[in-house]
């Protein structure tokens, strides 16, 4: 049944491995694409890596750099978007909003594997005005079965965005299936890059506007793809890009150099901030890799242990049959076919349980194991399950068939007596297997002690209590909107259940898309500095307690004004403030397409994680702006805090649908949306312990089974023992000392491994807690615990049975 088990755990483990490797390779060119990068060395000699460029670098690349094929750039934009599309049949407009959508060059139709339904031609994304979307979205704005009632070819989607720009009608020109959950980017809707323009200032002049985007070398808002020549080396480019970024920079001290990464790298291999979609880590993809390995291996020790033992019990019979006539290869052979005949039932026992376990194991881990996950495994599954199946036979009967062969018929036909003290190895492989639950046991303690730190480290912000309503981006722009978002505030805020109200372009635990370069007035020839950009009211830092270190806040009458900023720490170090204090009143400026724009410095705020303790804390200019990002309500306690958020609630949709028709009500609790970013943590946080506590339990089999080998082989001692007057607490000792001794033994090397283990896999955390010495001890003591108790009760029943019984037996 041990076997089985780990069969059936290496199955599910092999599942969520081949998944987790399988990210991106289905683009028919993926060998040859890759992601444009930054690493930027701040002047506290911080790292700070970025997934965002500017999207001059592209077209650059392409056109300068031998061995670049190709590129595509994807740029966010906004937000979030609204899109609403007039269903004429049923005289009502659908509405919907999604952070899902991308303007992408026409390459990325051609690079990027989109399997249309209808619709399509690469061309298409080229032209200005014209949209693909995913069969998802097809299906809420036309229904379930829109292949059979519509063409959406032609269709016009009227599109909002969360900066207020005004609304673009884009046709629809493609339809696509969702894509692929193994694919790091996961979006709904892709709008044709040159787009853009549209949403420039109506003041920038046409030959500024129709090359902007494709001469901009300072705004890191785009992801750069490069498609390179099958032959190109990328190392080789790499270089040539940041000689090609120095020299239209202008900047020789800008501490930044651009890399690329492997496209089917990324889901695995890159921790950058502004990431696409939340990313794996291959560290946890080896550390997976690991427990399947050592599972399979524990079971096959129990098994080897046991097949040890039972060798020891038939020594008689293979004895007598070879004095009989048998030659020893024709007992190896049978030794053999049984150890076979045993490793097949315990694979297909195995393929049964995981089947079966898949839904259960789904809905723990969070992770989907389905027969369809299957498929990821390919041909390599049958290839592990056979060489499985001629392993698992091999090291079941090979030492006992070297033991029949070294050993004397003679000493066979004594018993098991004369050859125990041959076989030493059950007592290694003891040890080996509790070495590996050991392993497992701090692995699984570091792992809840370093999401518990996430989770409880004080972020620098209060985020208790807040509700977060997704601001309106289907406004009609013949209303006000800053009067309507006036109104909004001081409504609700006039509620008994309203504490206070917010507004801001992103709130804590989400992406800001936004960013600007930034640098002192006096020290422009240094380089300018990126610095993200969140636009907030005045009410934003008192929301949230954020603690003003120098200066003060935005003043009402400054409202809607970018010529003051409010930095962090992180951004007066970053643009060379001796301190807070000496940034006050300075001035800051940045290039746009007018020239060089100032503001003022008037506060400084203390650091606070706008994203995950995943990454460095970031440095960020907070603009008094309005915003439709994101509106924060701080719902008051009172005496019963479920009511007041219930009736707060339905205030505030009554309220939202009264002042933003055609905008969906949607909303969140801000301490749950920045949970969510742990998610993946605490899924393999689920795992990892699941499969340990396989490990482990599996450890206890054999270490149980061994414990009735030894009480029987014992029997006699004991009963001679207690004759003599041995006590029952004499007796467990006796026989608990030696499996508490091999458990010492396997701590003292599991330490070592765990510590070096459990290090490194914390490399991947900005912020992570210490590898406390308490951790290894309370190991040490459970698995001193858990041997204990496995192998007393078989103390117990030999220690209290009748003398008689046992000398009577031997």
């Amino acid at each position: 049944m041990g076997l089985a088990i780990a069969v059936a755990a290496f199955l599910l483990i092999f599942q969520y491995l081949r998944y987790e490797l399988s990210y991106d390779r289905f683009q028919s060119q993926a060998d040859n694409i890759y992601r444009a990068a930054v690493e930027k060395e701040e002047d506290n000699g911080e790292i700070f890596k970025d997934a965002y460029t500017f999207p001059a670098l592209g077209i650059a690349a392409k056109d300068e750099i031998p061995g670049v094929k190709d590129f595509f750039r994807l740029s966010p934009w906004a937000n979030s978007y609204t899109i609403i599309y007039e269903d004429v049949k049923n005289n009502q407009p659908v509405s919907i909003k999604t952070d899902k959508a991308i303007f992408a060059d026409a390459a990325f139709a051609t690079y990027f594997s989109l399997q249309f339904i209808v619709g399509g031609n690469d061309s298409l994304l080229a032209k200005p005005g014209n949209v693909y979307i995913s069969n998802g979205m097809a299906e809420r704005y036309f229904g379930t079965e829109w292949n059979r009632k519509i063409n959406p070819i032609g269709q016009t989607l009227l599109v909002y965005n969360s900066n207020h720009d005004a609304a673009m009608p884009f046709n629809v020109c493609g339809v696509y299936q969702n894509m692929p959950s193994n694919s790091h980017l996961q979006y709904e809707m892709i709008m044709t890059h040159s787009s853009l323009t549209n949403y420039l200032p109506k003041n920038v002049p046409d030959h500024i506007r129709s090359t902007i985007f494709d001469t901009n070398w300072g705004n890191y808002s785009w992801y750069t793809y490069l498609a390179l020549e099958p032959n190109a080396d990328p190392k080789v480019i790499e270089t040539r890009l940041n000689e090609l970024v120095a020299r239209n920079r202008n900047a020789n001290n800008l501490k930044e150099s651009f890399f690329l990464q492997p496209i089917k790298d990324i889901h695995l291999r890159s921790q950058l901030a502004n990431e696409a979609s939340p990313n794996s880590s291959i560290i946890n993809v080896y550390v997976m890799a690991g427990i399947g390995l050592l599972i399979l291996i524990l079971a096959l020790v129990n098994y080897i242990n046991l097949s040890i033992a039972g060798f020891l019990e038939r020594t008689e019979e293979i004895g007598i049959r070879q004095i009989v006539g048998s030659k020893k290869h024709q007992v190896v052979a049978q030794l053999f076919t049984e150890a076979f005949i045993f490793n097949l039932l315990s694979i297909i026992i195995g393929w049964i349980i995981s089947k079966i376990s898949a839904p259960a194991m789904s809905h723990f881990t969070g992770f989907r194991f389905t027969p369809g996950s299957f498929n990821y495994a390919g041909g390599y599954l049958i290839f592990i399950l056979f060489g499985l199946l001629l392993l698992g036979s091999v090291l079941a009967s090979l030492y006992p068939s070297v033991m029949v062969a070294s050993a004397k018929n003679m000493e066979k036909l004594k018993g098991h007596t004369a050859m125990t003290r041959r076989l030493r190895m059950n007592k290694y492989l003891l040890v080996f297997q509790f070495t590996v639950s050991i392993v497992l046991i701090i692995g699984t303690l570091i792992n809840y002690k370093q999401i518990s730190f996430m989770r409880n480290q004080d972020l620098g912000i209060d985020t208790d209590r807040i509700v977060v309503l997704e601001g309106p981006n289907a406004i009609n722009q013949q209303v006000n909107f800053e009067q309507t978002v006036r109104r909004l505030r001081n409504e609700i805020a006039s509620y008994p259940s309203i504490k206070q109200v917010s507004a801001c372009s992103a709130v804590p635990g989400k992406v800001n898309v936004l960013s600007r370069p930034l640098f002192q007035l006096s020290r422009e020839n240094e380089g300018a500095k990126e610095i993200s950009e969140i636009l907030v009211d005045q009410q934003y830092f008192s929301m949230l307690d954020v603690n003003f270190i120098a200066g003060h806040n935005f003043s009402e009458a400054a409202e809607n004004n970018r010529q003051t900023v409010i930095l962090n720490e992180s951004a007066v170090s970053v643009l060379g403030f001796n301190s807070p204090q000496d940034a006050i009143s300075q001035k800051v400026g940045y290039h746009w397409a007018g020239g060089v724009g100032e503001c003022e410095v008037i506060g400084v705020v203390a650091d606070f994680h706008q994203q995950s303790l995943k990454y460095s804390k970031e440095p960020i200019g907070f603009y008094n702006e309005h915003s439709s990002g994101d509106y924060m309500v701080k719902i008051s306690s009172g005496q019963n805090p479920s009511q007041n958020i219930s009736g707060a609630l339905d205030l505030l949709e009554n309220k939202w649908e009264e002042l933003f028709p055609g905008n969906p009500f949607n909303y969140y609790f801000l301490d749950n949306f920045f949970e969510q970013q742990y998610s993946s943590d605490k899924r393999f946080g689920n795992i990892f312990t699941l499969f340990s506590v396989l490990g482990i339990f599996i450890s206890c089999i054999g270490l149980f089974c061994l414990s009735v080998q030894s009480v029987a082989k014992r029997n006699k001692e004991i009963g001679i023992r207690k004759v003599n007057g041995a006590k029952i607490s004499e007796v467990m000792a006796m026989l608990n000392k030696d499996f508490v001794k091999w458990v010492v033994i396997a701590f003292v090397i599991a330490t070592p491994i765990a510590y070096y283990a459990m290090n490194k896999w914390l490399e991947n955390f900005a912020y992570k807690t210490d590898l406390s010495w308490w951790i290894f001890a309370l190991a040490g003591l459970l698995a001193s615990g858990i041997a204990i108790l496995t192998v007393s009760w078989q103390s117990w029943r030999a220690a209290t049975r009748n003398p008689v019984e046992a000398l009577r037996y031997e």
